[in-house]
């Protein structure tokens, strides 16, 4: 009488095989989870520094008694002074460094110089609005913000600020 308890060398290879190929696909499907979850954190945190930045900006050219253009800089006369006894200030925002600058303060990081068609990035341009064309009345900010991820994270923006009514506009659009 034989006693055949236990596997055979076979059946030990195959299923070992099986447990094989079940944990290489399971590996594969949570290592892409974990890249698009990375994906998905990077592209908020974009989004959330481009939101700040923004309001800002937008606060800042509400505010403003006059606008200057030149290139890639964009100074902001403030109608209200900061105190009962202060001058009104300038607000500056500029580009630099793959950044974009509020007098001198890092607002927005991970801006990239892009150049496409009618889209040329990073620039602020003044736009005439009404029928002569003549008076500028809005604020055009064209910039893409990449992180050098795997894969890479970009948002482009094109907004347009409209001025406040009687805005001066002291300088040149270049």
């Amino acid at each position: 009488m034989n006693n055949n308890k236990g596997f055979t060398l076979m059946e030990i290879l195959l299923a070992a095989m099986i447990v094989g190929v079940i944990g290489v696909a399971l590996a594969a499907l949570t290592t892409a989870g974990a890249r698009e979850s990375g994906v998905g954190r990077t592209k908020t945190m974009l989004r959330n520094q481009l939101s700040l930045a923004m309001r800002q900006l937008r606060q800042d050219v509400r505010g403003a008694s006059a606008v200057v253009v030149n290139g890639s800089t964009l100074t902001l006369t403030q109608a209200h002074p900061a105190g009962p006894n202060e001058p009104t200030a300038d607000i500056t925002y500029e580009f630099s460094d793959g950044k974009m600058k509020r007098s001198n303060e890092t607002i927005l990081q991970y801006v990239k110089t892009v150049s496409q068609g009618s889209f040329s990035s990073p620039r602020f341009q003044l736009i005439s609005g009404g029928s002569s064309g003549t008076m500028d009345s809005m604020l055009q900010l064209q910039l893409v913000v990449e992180v050098d991820s795997t894969p890479k994270v970009n948002i482009a923006v094109d907004e347009t600020f409209l001025l406040p009514h009687g805005i001066g506009i002291k300088g040149v659009n270049q």
